[in-house]
């Protein structure tokens, strides 16, 4: 009997009970949730809910990836063993979307103002490039844009926008799909997004204000389908709309399109997320 409890002990000792409680966190979605811009003594959203709550933080984000990359990357095998194995598993997509689709529909505007034709690629990099010759052409071609004219109404209030909006809800409700196909258990939580220009004042309010509605919309997606999909809701619009500080990197001085958070903004997303947590306890 000696023996047999010296060896039980020994089996303790090499392979801790502590390690087949470990609660495992993957964190999904785009450039806010790997903590893109912050510093290396700056923490992201993702490691201060690891750190809060004893997760081990599995990070599979991508920068820049859209709600289709998302979809994509749950077809490789390393990624859908550890949804398998989570507890607990996060989810920011929707703004690579809507951005996208703002730098598509502002180069269709401005080829159809000026004689040089860009790209959607080249009005993102002129957009960003302060010394670029371009920016204030492409600025009014994006306030056509995003306003409307005479003849056409602007972004929010459009078609174009409208049908994306149904595409971003059927492939976030597929990548929810896919996440319960593997792993029925695992709570997930879908942030929804916030207004990194809410601050613009002057000549850029007008810019702040729209694209505040369309991230308002974007997000009325992620709540409404919530319930029938299967996931919790983080609400990071509202937490930024109420915030008194900027907490995002954006910019009008010099002039900075910049929409990720920054190190406050990255604590206010922890409490959201943190927040749905505590409810579930």
């Amino acid at each position: 009997m000696k023996k047999i409890l010296t060896f039980l002990l020994l089996i303790c000792f090499v392979f801790p009970v502590a390690q087949a409680d470990e609660k495992i966190y993957l964190a999904l979605g785009d450039s806010i949730t790997t903590g893109y811009g912050l510093a290396a003594s700056e923490k992201g959203f993702a490691k201060l809910i690891a750190e809060k709550n004893g997760y081990k933080l599995v990070n599979r984000a991508v920068n820049g990836a859209t709600t289709a990359d998302v979809l994509a990357l749950l077809e490789q095998q390393s990624v859908l063993n550890t949804v398998a194995k989570a507890d607990l598993i996060t989810l920011t997509c929707g703004g690579n979307d809507l951005m996208g689709l703002l730098f598509m529909q502002s180069a269709a505007v401005y080829n159809t103002l000026f004689p040089e034709q860009i790209s959607t690629g080249d009005a993102y990099a002129i957009l960003t490039n302060p010394s670029d010759p371009r920016q204030g052409a492409l600025m009014y071609a994006m306030q056509n844009m995003l306003m409307g004219t005479e003849t056409s109404p602007g972004l929010v209030d459009s078609p174009v926008m409208t049908a994306a909006l149904i595409v971003y809800g059927n492939q976030l409700n597929d990548v929810i799909a896919k996440i319960r196909a593997v792993n029925p258990d695992a709570a997930i939580i879908v942030s929804t997004q916030y207004n990194p220009f809410q601050f613009f004042t002057g000549d850029y309010l007008p810019f702040g204000q729209i694209v505040g509605r369309a991230v308002e919309k974007l997000s009325g997606v992620i709540t409404a389908n919530a319930e029938t999909a299967g996931y919790l809701v983080a609400d990071a619009y509202s937490a930024f709309a109420a915030g008194t500080e900027n907490l995002c990197c954006a910019a009008m001085q010099p002039f900075n399109p910049d929409p990720h958070p920054n190190a406050a903004g990255h604590q206010v997303l922890a409490e959201c997320f943190q927040q749905v947590i505590n409810n579930m306890q």
